[in-house]
């Protein structure tokens, strides 16, 4: 779970799909299972922001604006 990477060195790979695709395009992950794997498998690494909604520890990108108004349309 996320939770237990929270405050170690221990990195998270990510390859997107679904609502992974928002969170990877917004810290430079290729869209591609291959570049994703590429990026994995090189070691580069970024640290992230932690939220918490209702005591749990998530990260998902946040739009407001422009971008939250055209995906409630």
């Amino acid at each position: 779970a996320t939770s237990s990477l929270i405050g170690t060195q221990t990195p998270l790979g990510i390859i997107p799909c679904g609502t992974a695709n928002a969170f990877a395009n917004a810290v430079g992950i290729p869209n591609s299972i291959e570049g994703a794997c590429r990026v994995i498998l090189l070691g580069e690494t970024r640290p992230v922001d932690i939220a918490t909604c209702n005591g749990k520890p998530m990260i998902l990108k946040l739009d407001i604006g422009f971008g939250a108004e055209t995906l409630e349309k």
